[in-house]
C-alpha cells in the first residue's frame, strides 16, 4: 500500500512539475513573461531541468531578465547534474570564459566531452579547438581533427573550416589516423571516442 500511494505522490508531482513548464511556456507564447518566470522557476526549483536551461539561457542572455552569469551558472548547474548535455554544453562555455563561476578549462573540456559524446555539434566543435589548442587537456591534433570532422559531418561549416586548416599542419599518418577514428567514434554513436 505504501508503495501505491509513493508511486501516486511521483506521478501526482510529476504531472504538476510538467504542467508548470508547459504552462510557463504558454504564458511566454502570449507575452506574459511575468507568469511565465514565475512558473519558469517553480518548475526549475521543483527540479524540471528544462526550465533550469531556460532560466539559465535568460540569465545569460539578458534581455528578459538581467544579464547575471552566475545565476546562469547555477542554473546550468543544476540542470547538467541531471545529465543534461545541453546545460553541460552552456555550462562549459561559461567556464571558459570564466563568465560568472571562475574560470575552469579543466573543467570546461570535461563537460564539453560528455556533451560531445551526446552528440552535440557545438560540444563536438569546442571540444576540438580545446584539443587543438592544448586549454583544459593535452593538446591532441589527431583528436582536434577527429572532433572537428565530426561536428563538421554534421552542417557545421565552422568546424569544416577549422578541420580543413588543421589538416594542412598535419602529417599524413596523422591525417589519416584522424580520419580512422572519427569513423569508428560516429559508428559507436560518439561514445568512448577518446
Amino acid at each position: 500500500m505504501r508503495k501505491i500511494f509513493a508511486v501516486m505522490i511521483v506521478m501526482v508531482s510529476a504531472t504538476a512539475w510538467a504542467g508548470t513548464f508547459e504552462e510557463g511556456q504558454a504564458a511566454l507564447g502570449k507575452k506574459d513573461v511575468a507568469t511565465a518566470l514565475n512558473l519558469f522557476q517553480q518548475a526549475a526549483e521543483q527540479g524540471d531541468e528544462r526550465a533550469q536551461v531556460g532560466l539559465g539561457n535568460l540569465y545569460k542572455d539578458g534581455g528578459v531578465l538581467k544579464q547575471d552569469y552566475a545565476k546562469a551558472a547555477y542554473w546550468y548547474a543544476l540542470a547538467a547534474n541531471q545529465g543534461n548535455a545541453g546545460a553541460m554544453l552552456f555550462l562549459a562555455s561559461l567556464l571558459i570564459q570564466g563568465k560568472g563561476v571562475p574560470q575552469d578549462e579543466v573543467q570546461a573540456a570535461s563537460l564539453f566531452k560528455i556533451a560531445a559524446a551526446e552528440g552535440l555539434v557545438d560540444a563536438q566543435f569546442f571540444l576540438g579547438r580545446l584539443y587543438e589548442s592544448g586549454r583544459g587537456l593535452q593538446q591532441n591534433v589527431v583528436l582536434a581533427h577527429m572532433w572537428l570532422n565530426l561536428s563538421a559531418a554534421q552542417g557545421d561549416g565552422t568546424a569544416q573550416e577549422r578541420r580543413d586548416n588543421l589538416a594542412r599542419l598535419m602529417t599524413r599518418d596523422q591525417y589519416y589516423q584522424a580520419q580512422k577514428l572519427a569513423r569508428e567514434c560516429l559508428a559507436r554513436d560518439y561514445k568512448n571516442c577518446d
